[in-house]
């Protein structure tokens, strides 16, 4: 069963410090990340997000984002990232 982690409200710079750290240590491990509380998240924290899709793929263990708030979805889609992260607009 997969280590459930719930992000913060606000993954500003500190808050993406945070959850590398926090993701760091779960790694080699099946992730769910709730997102659902997340209310900002700036570029720093999609490059974590990113950084981890691509190490937990590289690792053949399940990284799952679920639930993703409104303006966490919002940001990932500007950065461009939706295909990557969400799996949409392309496959993850």
């Amino acid at each position: 069963m997969p280590e459930t982690i719930i992000a913060e409200e606000t993954l500003d710079l500190a808050g993406a410090a945070r959850l590398l750290d926090t993701l760091k240590s779960h790694r080699g491990m099946a992730v769910t990340l709730d997102l659902g509380s997340v209310r900002q998240a700036g570029a720093p924290a999609l490059q974590v997000l990113l950084a981890a899709r691509s190490a937990w793929d590289a690792d053949g263990v399940a990284f799952t984002l679920a639930p993703v708030s409104g303006p966490c979805r919002e940001a990932v889609r500007l950065m461009g990232a939706e295909a990557e992260l969400l799996g949409e607009g392309g496959a993850a």
